[in-house]
């Protein structure tokens, strides 16, 4: 998308792994104008997670290429317990967003992190991200998340999305 990279990412394996994701941007003479990365510490077997590397904000840069992308898998070696499954969620659109419904259905958390993925056309034109208000069990927390803008600040009107959830004890 215009102000970076998404992507979203599977844990095929059959433990936890951690995935940090990285990039590099160029400008059209190929001269370094930024980096970015991003990380989840722990996903668990069969989870998916979207995650975002910001390209460089600076109005005198707009980055036409990227290289050294990558994504690093590493088995988990955190002391943090994926407790994602135990979430549930629900989205709908909205005049201008989606709208978002989270319930923790399981243990006391430490953190929730919510993450929406627009689809326009079957193309990738948004992402955004919130922290979801779900610390203890039974809690139920509203997200809103504004439909993106292009590169010249026109309002993207999706027509779909997908929403990513992880969650740590």
């Amino acid at each position: 998308v215009h102000n970076g990279i998404v992507s979203i990412v599977t844990n095929n394996y059959k433990y936890p792994v951690n995935v940090d994701v990285s990039a590099t941007y160029y400008n059209t003479e190929k001269v370094l104008i930024g980096t970015s990365s991003d990380s989840i510490p722990v996903l668990q077997p069969g989870e998916k997670c979207a995650v975002f590397c910001y390209a460089p904000t600076d109005s005198n840069y707009d980055y036409v290429n990227y290289s050294s992308y990558g994504i690093t898998i590493n088995a988990s070696e955190t002391s943090s317990i994926s407790c994602a499954k135990n979430i549930s969620i629900n989205g709908n659109f909205g005049a201008d967003n989606v709208v978002a419904t989270i319930k923790n259905n399981g243990d006391n958390l430490f953190i929730t992190h919510v993450s929406i993925v627009f689809y326009k056309n079957g193309r990738v034109v948004g992402y955004d991200y919130h922290y979801a208000s779900v610390d203890y069990t039974g809690q139920m927390d509203y997200l809103e998340f504004d439909f993106p803008y292009d590169e010249n600040d026109n309002r993207i009107v999706p027509d779909a999305f997908e929403l990513y959830v992880y969650a740590y004890k």
